[in-house]
């Protein structure tokens, strides 16, 4: 379990500082100046949420639990954690229009991250049930 922990916390904090990198090019092609200060914070959050979801994956190890209720209490799990802390610091402006716009973009990216994982492991089944046929 120890090991597998660490592994998630590793690819967490990879896929976060993948996605702070991405924003980072994007503040330089498009010139845009941002304090050292509030990058040094933004990058430290990026990673801190790249544990977190790395390590919220293993709600998907709980095998008492159905499908449905893995991915509802995680998606649930996930808004609570993400939006305060993206409005906290100030990657979401409180503006009922912007507050929405952001959830249905998390929430496209939810599902299709969650509908990538069900369509890999359906192929993943289906290849492994080949094998033991032959």
């Amino acid at each position: 379990m120890g090991i597998n922990v660490l592994k998630r916390m590793i690819a967490g904090t990879s896929f976060g500082g993948i996605l702070f990198f991405i924003v980072l090019t994007v503040l330089n092609v498009l010139a845009i100046e941002v304090p050292v200060s509030k990058l040094w914070t933004d990058m430290a959050v990026s990673l801190a949420l790249g544990i977190y979801f790395g390590l919220s994956s293993l709600m998907f190890d709980i095998e008492r639990w159905s499908r449905l209720k893995q991915t509802v209490i995680h998606g649930l799990t996930s808004l609570a954690v993400f939006f305060p802390t993206a409005i906290r610091l100030n990657w979401i402006p409180l503006d009922r229009g912007v507050m929405m716009t952001c959830l249905l973009i998390f929430l496209t990216i939810y599902v299709l991250f969650w509908f990538c994982a069900w369509w890999y492991y359906k192929r993943l089944a289906q290849s492994m049930n080949e094998i033991v046929k032959k």
